[in-house]
């Protein structure tokens, strides 16, 4: 990252650096400093570059952000404004900044899916296919002795993200996405679900049964094989990077991220990151797995 600025100081301010082009002011017997300053952030992450997130970030709320100023009113409906000035005791003004999160949360909420792609896509050995990218969401080698094939993944969210419709759709995909690459000997597919229903690890055939019709009628079909898998964030990040703390390692690091991509949106840099500080921890250990399926193998290896 490297900025680029302009300062004036008098001529006889010392030495000047090597990196400074200095053109006198006869006049004022002035040095006019024209400098550029590199910024040598290190790494906050080990398998993942400050620059490749922050593009990352930029690319998946960047709009939104963007937008975030030009929001009217969010429109509330007044059976709802009625109903939580009785259940929570919040005043009319309350219930409508209450509107305006809830309308940014939904924004958020359809694009953190696709950062935690984008992220594990951009680990070295994985590809990301973007927003659309047919069978899978990510493909790519584990570093883990325990995964000895290649992974195709579908990313989501959250373990309740998909419809009952889709679930079958998704399967045949990332089905495919086997036959296609070797079949069950060389690939496996996974449905990785960042936050499971459960805060436990695991990694588990994909089983279920959905009603499909076949022939103008509605069949019963089942849809489980050994090699299509689901699987919870936490053993995911550690899968795909090789680091079993890898996704508390991001998120502890995404506030610091988001303020390197986004340096206008909030000017309070030092109080936001000791509010997030405090309860970071607690929101992790509410919506994740504690640890890797995986990790004491790792270790143990």
């Amino acid at each position: 990252m490297v900025a680029y600025g302009t300062s004036f100081r008098p001529c006889s301010a010392g030495r000047i650096n090597n990196r400074e082009i200095i053109s006198k002011g006869i006049r004022h017997h002035t040095c006019i400093i024209i400098f550029m300053i590199t910024q040598e952030t290190e790494n906050l992450l080990d398998w993942i570059s400050n620059d490749r997130v922050i593009e990352i970030l930029q690319h998946r709320l960047g709009d939104i952000f963007e937008r975030l100023n030009e929001r009217g009113e969010a429109k509330g409906e007044a059976t709802l404004d009625i109903i939580l000035a009785f259940a929570l005791g919040k005043t009319f003004e309350e219930i409508v900044e209450d509107n305006k999160a809830v309308s940014l949360t939904k924004s958020l909420q359809n694009n953190i899916g696709y950062i935690h792609q984008d992220v594990l896509g951009a680990v070295n050995g994985w590809v990301s296919t973007g927003a659309s990218g047919g069978d899978y969401d990510i493909r790519g080698e584990s570093p883990l002795d325990d995964i000895d094939k290649s992974v195709y993944g579908e990313v989501k969210m959250r373990y309740n993200t998909i419809r009952g419709k889709d679930r079958a759709t998704i399967w045949r995909e990332l089905e495919r996405a086997v036959r296609r690459n070797g079949g069950k000997k060389e690939s496996i597919g996974y449905l990785i679900e960042i936050v499971p229903a459960k805060s436990q690890p695991y990694d588990i055939v994909w089983k279920f049964n959905a009603t499909e019709e076949v022939d103008g009628k509605d069949v019963k079909v089942s849809f489980e094989a050994d090699y299509i898998h689901r699987m919870d964030g936490t053993t995911a990040y550690h899968v795909v990077t090789g680091d079993e703390n890898a996704i508390f390692n991001f998120l502890r690091a995404l506030p610091k991220f988001l303020f390197m991509a986004f340096p206008k949106i909030n000017k309070n840099e030092k109080e936001t990151l000791e509010i997030i500080e405090n309860f970071i921890e607690s929101s992790m250990a509410r919506t994740l797995a504690p640890k890797s399926l995986y990790a004491e193998k790792s270790r143990e290896s």
